[in-house]
């Protein structure tokens, strides 16, 4: 009997199959390969929940064909919108003028998030699109390691939240990602802004990165979150230094111990106000006896079934550290309903004088929850009911299989100098023979004057590299002479070029300029083809040594010849404390590097006083 078998056609396979294969694909990919098929997959692509994707990797022809094509044509299919400027400058911008002309409603739509945008465009956003729209989720990234950051940096946190809640009535969860700085008329502020926050009846999950105490306690205390079911907090900390913005003082540290009080007498919260609440995680750096009696009820009330709380504690300053005792028990606290709790807490001392106190702390914890409860390298970590002895001890010996175990499912791998090498950890490594998860390599670029240790590291990285099939970005900390020596090594570049699509590489040297470190790359990349898609070059040396046209002109001549694909560009420098003269400053030069562009594709490009972003 014959046992050959036709191959079957796509378009013949059952629906789901085709289904999961169309949730792999970007919205753009899918239409560019099978909106016109046939009329059967066409169906099923109009039933297909489509979005528009982040644009980090999406070239300005692509962004643009969202706008004009996809959000207009599929409209009713869109579910998530993704709103960035991150590294593309004029995207949200562009997003909300064409929604002004298209009158875009996407009657699907569940979720969106912000990330790193101007001021304005927050404004545009929160005023007028977020009601419209009506998201169900909303995400919002705004903290200080973004571009825009210094558009936010005198708000508070309430400056965030009440805008938002009130702005969205139907939401459901929140997840802010803030910076929040503090004046000392916040807690005036707060109180008529708490006032005007209405009550939301179907906010079950809320994710704030940074808040003040009083700002979480009156938020949870006056039955504004009744379907608050999870809760995930950072609590802001109170040893930072002041920060001076726009003629200001905003205060952070010791400054404003008594602008963000948690009061010894802190009244605990009441289950009548959150009764749905279920799991709470909070992160904190003081108060943590404080804490414990806030949420004391909530615990005793039997209603959580999971509270984590976590952070670094300084003895020193404000920790209020329970006693072992006291906290033994907080959690054997009388309950028919079992709720799983961590606690997991760095304790140091930044004061001599304290040293004993924590040795003693320590001891304490160890005679009544177990040695393996705390390291005796000052952190403290407890789960409750489950058996201390159950915990894991990190400084205990694992055997090679739990190493090896652990090691293979990282995401990201830091290569040290080689002169930091330590041969028990490249024997670890070379132990892996998959990394099935890992994306992304730092490799440190070698200082030694060891000639025999030079660039030892880059065996390590080829080595890694080969085995994992994920691997796609690069960053690289190092001379332009360890650059020159990696770009001798034919197969580790022919291997990079073949598979990197973002690229990092900070020049640590002060005569490190844009156009030295870009002839660098160019020698690594030239042994193949490459499909980078993302390049950051970081120059440390003084602007003006190298800051002119023809030099920013020659140097963006080399990227673009060697990068055909690429879509975002950027270039800082790290000593702009320098740039004081107009004559080298980044801004103010803006205007002569826009004519010396010479780019065969749209671009958009933004410059501010340290870092120059082009988005092709």
């Amino acid at each position: 009997m014959s046992t050959y078998c036709s191959p079957a056609l796509f378009e013949h396979l059952p629906v789901e199959i085709i289904r999961l294969v169309f949730e792999y694909l970007s919205p753009h990919d899918l239409l560019d390969g099978f909106e016109e098929l046939n009329s059967r997959i066409s169906s099923i692509i109009r039933q297909h929940p489509l979005s528009l994707p982040n644009n980090r990797r999406m070239s300005m022809d692509v962004y643009d064909h969202y706008l004009t094509y996809i959000l207009r044509e599929y409209s009713s299919q869109i579910v998530y919108l993704h709103l960035t400027e991150h590294r593309a400058a004029q995207a949200v911008e562009s997003f909300l003028d064409e929604m002004d002309r298209e009158k875009f409603l996407f009657p699907s739509l569940k979720a969106i998030t912000i990330r790193d945008v101007p001021g304005g465009v927050y404004d545009a956003l929160v005023d007028h699109v977020l009601e419209i729209l009506n998201p169900s989720a909303l995400s919002i990234h705004l903290n200080n390691k973004l571009y825009h950051f210094s558009d936010y940096a005198a708000w508070n946190d309430i400056d965030f939240l009440e805008p938002v809640l009130n702005a969205i009535p139907q939401l459901c969860s929140l997840y802010l990602r803030i910076s929040p700085a503090y004046e000392k008329s916040y807690m005036d502020d707060l109180d008529i802004a708490c006032s005007r926050i209405n009550t939301h009846l179907h906010l079950h999950t809320l994710s704030i990165g940074e808040c003040s105490c009083p700002m979480l306690m009156k938020l949870l205390g006056n039955n504004r979150l009744p379907k608050l079911r999870n809760l995930h907090i950072k609590i802001s900390e109170s040893n930072r230094t002041f920060q001076l913005f726009s003629n200001h003082m905003y205060f952070s540290g010791s400054c404003y111990h008594d602008l963000l009080p948690m009061r010894l007498d802190q009244t605990s919260l009441s289950p009548s106000c959150v009764p749905d609440l279920r799991c709470i995680k909070i992160k904190i750096y003081e108060y943590l006896q404080r804490i414990l009696h806030y949420f004391e009820d909530i615990y005793r009330n039997e209603q959580l079934d999971e509270f984590k709380i976590h952070g670094r504690l300084n003895l020193s300053t404000n920790a209020d550290f329970p006693t072992a005792n006291n906290l033994r028990q907080w959690l054997a606290i009388p309950k028919s309903k079992q709720c799983n709790v961590q606690f997991d807490f760095w304790v140091f001392c930044s004061n001599k004088n304290d040293e004993e106190y924590l040795s003693d702390l320590f001891t304490d914890y160890a005679e009544v929850f177990g040695r393996r409860s705390c390291d005796q390298k000052n952190k403290i970590v407890i789960r409750y009911p489950n058996s201390v002895a159950s915990i894991k001890n990190e400084n205990e010996n694992k055997n090679e299989e739990d190493d090896n175990s652990i090691i293979c499912t990282i995401e990201e791998l830091e290569i040290d100098d080689s002169e930091y090498l330590k041969d028990d950890w490249i024997q670890a490594v070379q132990n892996v023979s998959h990394w099935s998860n890992l994306r992304k390599i730092s490799i440190m670029g070698d200082c030694t004057t060891d000639k025999d240790a030079v660039t030892r590291n880059l065996p390590i990285l080829f080595y890694v590299a080969q085995r994992a099939p994920r691997f796609c970005e690069l960053e690289v900390e190092g001379t332009s002479a360890f650059g020159v020596a990696l770009s001798s090594n034919t197969e580790l570049c022919s291997y990079i070029s073949d598979h990197l699509e973002v690229l990092r590489f900070y020049g640590d040297a002060r005569t490190n300029s844009f156009l030295g470190l870009a002839q660098v790359i160019d020698a690594i990349f030239s042994h193949s083809s490459s499909s980078l898609k993302k390049l950051t070059i970081i120059a440390d040396a003084a602007p003006a040594l190298w800051l002119t046209l023809e030099h920013f002109q020659n140097g963006l001549r080399l990227v673009f010849n060697r990068f055909p694909a690429l879509i975002h560009f950027t270039l800082y420098c790290c000593r702009v404390e320098l740039s004081r003269s107009s004559v080298h400053n980044w801004t103010e030069l803006a205007s002569e590097w826009y004519q010396g562009i010479v780019c065969p594709c749209p671009w958009s490009c933004r410059v501010n006083r340290d870092s120059f972003d082009l988005w092709l």
